[in-house]
């Protein structure tokens, strides 16, 4: 009655507290984590901090061995005279022009290569089908592509097209270091821009795994694509429906030719870009379908009839088979213990037979 006549009067000067606390908390509430996620953070954090100590420390060991070093070499060279120092800049110096001269023939020579070479190029236009993590993914694969042509003694033609600026598969590809240096075609245009339009379907060759047509072989005056898709096998017949729909030429590698499918469980006929990229490399090297299929790894068994001494399985190892044989016909467990202390027994009881007898006198009557 007294709180509600104070209120009738006008009285604000008592006021009943307001509950904010179940307000406040729903606020700033924030979702426990159970004790197995808990410990899974706690070791995820664990293992970070491992891992940075252990570069810490191989960064530092790095560099006091390459301190101890120019010291050694300082030590060398303060020892010497001002002929010997003399000498060894001139033999220094003509060794690094030997191998400037080297290395420039040999850049010589792979650009040669690389002109005549077959041209394959890597569609990338498929930034609507992938994730940003799968879009990294290509973009490693195709740093790998770059990796292998760059090494290789008889390179491809290596080719992107698809290239659209500011996506993020051009952003992706900018950040790596280097890229604008790579000697490679870079295309701003779809592949079929890259030939006349008379001559897509003998010109392009678009290299999918649900084309009916086998590549046979590898030809100067063609331009091979690679579908620069990663998508662990959810757009089915993408590049191929693209190439139809382009009016270009398809064809697929020749697995199924060569490859034992039944044998080779671990391969799969849906390949990376890099090992598509690969085989075609091994291929414009050695002309061998068989040898460029087995080049990139994976568990892949040739058939049969196309296995030879270089990528046959081992024969199984015979000398295991006659050790134990060996072994089957040799005495085993106490049987070689005991067997020439049985014999030695035998003949000290014969011996005591033998003796025993002759000492044992006779009870015969006289005849």
């Amino acid at each position: 009655i007294r709180q509600s006549t104070e209120m009738s009067s006008g009285d604000t000067s008592v006021q009943r507290p307001q509950d904010t606390s179940s307000e406040s908390e729903g606020e700033t509430k924030q979702p426990t984590l159970t004790k197995n996620q808990q410990k899974k953070q706690a070791s995820i954090k664990k293992r970070a901090e491992a891992a940075a100590r252990k570069r810490k420390r191989k960064h530092e060991r790095k560099k006091e061995e390459a301190a101890s070093k120019k010291q050694e070499r300082d030590a060398q060279w303060d020892g010497l005279t001002e002929e010997e120092k003399i000498a060894k800049r001139k033999i220094i110096a003509e060794y690094r022009n030997k191998q400037r001269e080297e290395q420039k023939q040999r850049h010589e020579k792979w650009l040669a290569d690389w002109n005549s070479a077959p041209c394959v190029m890597i569609d990338l236009d498929y930034e609507s089908t992938m994730s940003e993590g799968l879009i990294r993914s290509a973009v490693q694969q195709v740093m790998f592509c770059y990796g292998e042509c760059k090494k290789a003694s008889h390179p491809l033609k290596l080719g992107l097209c698809g290239l659209q600026r500011g996506n993020y598969v051009h952003q992706q590809l900018m950040r790596k270091s280097g890229v604008e240096n790579w000697q490679v075609v870079f295309s701003y245009e779809k592949f079929t821009s890259l030939v006349p339009t008379e001559g897509k379907q003998q010109k392009l060759v678009y290299l999918t795994p649900d084309s009916p047509n086998e590549l046979k072989t590898l030809d100067t005056d063609k331009t091979y694509i690679i579908g620069g898709l990663v998508d662990h096998n959810t757009h089915k017949g993408i590049a191929y429906t693209r190439a139809l729909e382009a009016g270009t030429g398809h064809a697929q590698l020749p697995l199924g030719e060569y490859v034992d499918w039944q044998e080779s469980k671990k391969f799969h006929k849906v390949l990376t870009i890099n090992h598509v990229f690969s085989i075609l490399l091994a291929w414009h090297k050695t002309k061998d379908w068989p040898t460029a299929i087995t080049s990139c790894g994976g568990g892949v068994i040739l058939k049969e009839k196309y296995q030879t001494t270089t990528n046959k399985l081992p024969p199984p190892d015979n000398n295991n088979n006659n050790e134990q044989q060996k072994e089957a016909q040799q005495p085993h467990g106490d049987e070689d213990i005991c067997q020439p202390e049985k014999k030695k027994q035998k003949c000290h009881h014969q011996a005591e037979e033998q003796v025993h007898n002759t000492a044992q006198p006779s009870h015969a009557e006289p005849q």
